[in-house]
Formats: C-alpha cells, sequence, structure tokens
C-alpha cells in the first residue's frame, strides 16, 4: 500500500484527535504497514469453499461496473481522463456490506454482486490476489474510509472489510475541525481538489499511482513528434516511444477500433491493452459494450511479423468525485440514508463524497531490452499483405499520435485495474461534473 508522508502539521494535530479511536489509526500514519496493508485473506467461519469456481461470474461483475462507470466520466472528462474502476468497486462492496434494505439492494445491482454472503466473499478472494506488487509492476493505492471522530463503527462490520481486503477506515474531526480534517484527507491520496462538503459524516477516498516496466523495453531513442485530433488537425506535440516486434492484435469492427495488447513486468505480468479509433473516438465510447473485454480476449492473435509500434511517453492524473456519476449508476440512498447505513456505524454513516486520484506513467523502460529493428515510422503506409496474418484493415503499425484508450489487466485473472482515455498533450487534467 502507499506509504503516506506526514508533515508536521499532521503531526500536531495528533494530540487534537479523540484518542479512544483514533490512536491505532495514527499510529497507522505513522506506520504504514501496521494501517495501510491488508491481511492474509480467509475465508470467515460461516462461509466454506464450496469447489465452485465463480472466477467467470467475478469477470462479469467487474467488466460491467468497469465499462458502465468508464463512460460517463470519460464524457465528462472530455475524452481525457484515468481512473480505476476496481478501487471503485472494491470500496462500494464495503459499503454493501454494512447497508441493509434498498440501499443494498441497489449496490449489489450496480455492482453485480450475488445475494449470498458466501458467494460475495469468494468474488472478495479474487479480488484480494490480483495485486502483486514487485519492482517491476507498482500499483500503490489507497483506499479509505474517513469518518467524523464522533461516530462509533460497528466493530463487525469494520473487521469484515479489513479481513476480505475491501478498504480500511479512519477517523477525522470533520465537524471540529473541518480545516484539519481536509487536510488530512487530502494529504492521505495527494489530491489538489478540495474535500470541503461534511453535509455528510463521512467520505469514501481513493488513490491510486501506477508505475511499471514493459516485459520488453521501447527503443532508447523518443522523438518529439505531432499529435493530432480524430479530424487530423494537430494540436500538439507529443515524445512518441517506438519499437517493432511481433505482438497481439485484433480489429473490432463495431467500435471501428484496432487493439493492441502489451505485456507489462516479469513474465507479463499484467496486459495493458490499446484501443485506436479509425473514425471518431467519441462514437467509439458511446457505442462501446460491456462485453468488450471477453471480446477483445477471444480476438487477439499473435502477428507472424514484426509490427512498428508507437505510442506516447506521458504522465497523466486525474481527479474527481465519482459521487455523481455513481448515483447516475443508480447509487442514491448510501449518501443520504441513514435508516440504510446503521449498521456501518452510530449515527449512520452517509459519506458526502467519493473522491478518487489516479496517477498513470508511460515510459520506454523494461524489464528487457529492447532488441527488435527500428522501424521506419510515421511514413504514412498502411499496406498489409498476408504476412502480418492479421486482419488487412490493421496495416502493420499501431501509431498512437491521436486520441487512443488504454486498460490495464491482471493477466492471471484478466480484471480490469485501470481504464482511460488519452486525448491531449497535457501531463496532468483535473475536471468537474
Amino acid at each position: 500500500m502507499k506509504a503516506v508522508v506526514i508533515s508536521f502539521f499532521l503531526l500536531a494535530l495528533y494530540g487534537a484527535v479523540r484518542e479512544s479511536e483514533a490512536s491505532e489509526a495514527w499510529n497507522g500514519l505513522l506506520n504504514p504497514r501496521v494501517y495501510f496493508t491488508f491481511p492474509v485473506f480467509k475465508y470467515s467461519d460461516q462461509c466454506a469453499y464450496n469447489g465452485r469456481d465463480v472466477t467467470l461470474d467475478y469477470r462479469r461483475a467487474i467488466y460491467d461496473f468497469a465499462t458502465n462507470f468508464f463512460k460517463p466520466v470519460a464524457a465528462s472528462s472530455h475524452l481525457h481522463t484515468v481512473n480505476s474502476p476496481f478501487s471503485i468497486w472494491l470500496m462500494l462492496a464495503a459499503m454493501a456490506e454494512g447497508t441493509e434494505g434498498p440501499a443494498q439492494q441497489e449496490l449489489f445491482k450496480v455492482l453485480n454482486l450475488p445475494d449470498d454472503k458466501c458467494q460475495r466473499q469468494e468474488f472478495y478472494e479474487l479480488a484480494s490476489k490480483t495485486e502483486v506488487n514487485s519492482p517491476d509492476a507498482t500499483l500503490l493505492r489507497t483506499q479509505i474510509f474517513a469518518y467524523d471522530e464522533t461516530l462509533k463503527l460497528n466493530e463487525i462490520w469494520k473487521n469484515y472489510i479489513y479481513t476480505n481486503c475491501l478498504m480500511n477506515t479512519l477517523p477525522v474531526p470533520m465537524k471540529r475541525d473541518p480545516l484539519a480534517a481536509e487536510a488530512v484527507m487530502r494529504n492521505l491520496i495527494s489530491t489538489r481538489i478540495p474535500i470541503t462538503d461534511f453535509k455528510g459524516n463521512s467520505a469514501l477516498l481513493d488513490s491510486l499511482d501506477y508505475q511499471a516496466l514493459w516485459t520488453t523495453a521501447f527503443s532508447d531513442i523518443v522523438e518529439k513528434a505531432p499529435f493530432y485530433n480524430d479530424i487530423g488537425q494537430q494540436i500538439g506535440t507529443i515524445d512518441l516511444m517506438k519499437t517493432k516486434k511481433r505482438v497481439r492484435m485484433m480489429y473490432l469492427p463495431y467500435l471501428k477500433m484496432k487493439v493492441l495488447e502489451l505485456p507489462v513486468g516479469y513474465n507479463g505480468r499484467y496486459r495493458m491493452m490499446l484501443g485506436l479509433a479509425m473514425g471518431s473516438t467519441k462514437e467509439s465510447l458511446e457505442a462501446m459494450k460491456n462485453t468488450i473485454v471477453f471480446e477483445v480476449l477471444d480476438g487477439l492473435q499473435t502477428s507472424r511479423i514484426p509490427i512498428d509500434i508507437a505510442i506516447p511517453r506521458f504522465t497523466m492524473t486525474s481527479e474527481y468525485d465519482a459521487r455523481p456519476f455513481l448515483e447516475g449508476l443508480g447509487v442514491r440512498s448510501m449518501w443520504t440514508d441513514s435508516n440504510a447505513t446503521r449498521n456501518i456505524s452510530d449515527p449512520a454513516a452517509n459519506p458526502s463524497s467519493m473522491v478518487q486520484r489516479v496517477t498513470i506513467t508511460f515510459d520506454r523502460a523494461g524489464v528487457h531490452p529492447n532488441t527488435e529493428e527500428l522501424p521506419s515510422f510515421l511514413s504514412g503506409t498502411n499496406s498489409c499483405d498476408s504476412e502480418t496474418g492479421l486482419d488487412p484493415i490493421l496495416g502493420r503499425e499501431f501509431i498512437a499520435n491521436k486520441p487512443f484508450f488504454f486498460a490495464l489487466l491482471d493477466t492471471d485473472t484478466y480484471m480490469v485495474m485501470i481504464t482511460s482515455v488519452f486525448s491531449r498533450p497535457t501531463t496532468n487534467f483535473v475536471f468537474k461534473k
């Protein structure tokens, strides 16, 4: 989990926070290995593994939510955003375990969670195995339920979400000292956007920092190149990373999109899927189906010969309040219905917001050196014959010098960890709905 740097301000705040519940949490801030990690997943005493493989059901649940969540977020960001639907799914699942009645059914429906608690726990076990950080690939994640210090958490719920690796908790002085509370929460996820809506008594906070080595590095040569919009107008420049190698690609006709798979980390621990719309990026987003990951995984084929590949080198950050988008998907009661969340805390928890910050870096380094022949890039030739073994419409290149989609998948479970669309040559972008 993410190491948290504590400023002198936060250390001074330690003595002001209520000792009865805050000491453990603040000790965690001072020692992230104690607080910002999860234990080894273990089934509850009431559930025993029944031998049924729920992996496909779990994948469908994540894919449906990821697509449904990503589309409005991407549209609202003017097609330039990076987010982690996986984090949002985990935190909402944690809230669902403490709600009841219509509010719980809203969450179950949006997250595609089964009514049976033991089946849900099998989902959580699969989720706990998805991310394995190592020197070649790191996803530093912080998932926090920050609540006002006057709330008394239900220890059964708190222990359940912790042992099932869903979310951590932290008391902050929202009502007593809102400025200090905001400083703590913004520091936790390193966000620039204000967290000042304390109409409720809690907030859901999430951050993800992704940095990884490709399985095979790009060329040492990185060139400045034009970046175009969908109608061919240059809108800036990018640092273009290059390589030439055999890859897995496919064409999605209904999206008019080229899809490229690039392995990430040692032995391809993760897979970065890149999608380049040959028409309108906006129209491709609108037409995107919840089955897109299945379609891509079923359709990818390895090229017979090396393909020219060029993608931008960049660092990209998105920060936003996910609540409006979740309300649009049907998550409405959790924010205001005290009867629905009374099993979480006393008084009942009503989160004001759900803030997520995601930062991702694309660079040229890889686990293995680049050994392929340097291609001739941006030559304008798209001819292809049977030598590639791929759909002729794909040509012999994948040049991301115009808007493109990308998503990070875990190779073992093919979970969608990150979803993004890149459409402008900038490093940071902040938007609000």
